[in-house]
């Protein structure tokens, strides 16, 4: 039988190579503290728990004589067999184990884990730890000279970062994910393309360059493949913001109305929201302020 820690991390690749929970695993014979223990190898494991073990997890004991591999790959692999918000941040405690533990992981592996990881902590609303890890993944991407990462790598960082308030980085940022695009010749989808652009206009409104900001917000509107969906109301909306920054409130509503009538609540019922929110701030700073509409 393997020792701990050996043991508690062959557990844990034995329980994410099913697409299980530690949840999955407890019940009249296993605690959820003794279990948790038992994968952190804070505790040593008797062979009434690994019979216990083997017999919820399908698997012969002597499964607990093999010394675990690398479980980078089985923890990207329970992402996909895995979902709900509530289950992110154990998620994310898996993949910073497993990115800590010394291996002969791939690179190209550990990209894809750093990019789930950042992915994971704006989705718990941990913006600063999304940026470090996007950082790192940055260098990454660098060092793998893969123009297609660098430039995913490049938004994701720059988006993360207007998050938090630098507009200045993230604008060079994507402004260097567009020069990459067009100096590789990537095939990059059009709405990708749009929302780095979207981007670009949102920084330089925030750094005073309304002009620009109103040129390639337009740009962006003019050039939509369709009129409707998240994609076009995202357009309008900041086009509209643009405008209401120049004081053109007119043509500010007329855009929001675009907006609006673009999205369906059940495509993205978050962006939908915040659509309405946006159109009833603009009524009441119109003057007189439209209270009734707002």
């Amino acid at each position: 039988m393997l020792e701990q820690p050996e043991f508690g991390r062959r557990l844990r690749q034995l329980r994410l190579q099913q697409g299980k929970t530690q949840a999955d695993l407890t019940g009249p014979g296993m605690s959820a503290t003794y279990l948790s223990r038992l994968e952190s190898g804070g505790r040593p494991p008797t062979p009434r728990a690994v019979g216990y073990l083997a017999e919820r997890l399908g698997v012969p004991v002597a499964s607990f004589e093999q010394p675990p591999a690398s479980d980078l790959g089985d923890v990207l692999a329970t992402l996909y067999t895995l979902s709900g918000s509530e289950r992110d941040a154990e998620l994310r405690v898996m993949l910073q184990g497993a990115l800590a533990e010394p291996g002969t992981t791939d690179q190209q592996t550990r990209w894809q884990a750093l990019a789930h990881l950042a992915r994971l902590h704006g989705a718990l609303g941990d913006y600063a730890e999304e940026r470090d890890t996007l950082g790192e993944l940055h260098r990454l991407s660098d060092a793998l000279a893969r123009p297609a990462l660098q430039v995913h790598t490049l938004i994701r960082l720059a988006r993360s970062l207007r998050h938090l308030g630098d507009a200045a980085k993230a604008r060079d940022l994507v402004w260097e994910a567009l020069r990459l695009c067009e100096q590789h010749h990537l095939q990059v989808p059009a709405a990708d393309t749009a929302r780095s652009r979207l981007l670009l206009a949102t920084t330089e409104a925030e750094l005073g360059n309304l002009a620009e900001a109103a040129r390639l917000s337009g740009e962006v509107c003019h050039t939509l493949p369709r009129t409707d969906g998240a994609l076009a109301a995202e357009s309008f909306w900041v086009a509209a913001t643009v405008q209401t920054r120049l004081g053109q409130y007119t043509r500010a509503a007329e855009l929001l109305r675009h907006a609006l009538a673009a999205l369906d609540s059940h495509e993205d019922l978050t962006l939908w929201m915040r659509l309405r929110l946006a159109a009833a701030s603009l009524a009441l700073q119109t003057v007189p302020p439209r209270v009734e509409e707002a």
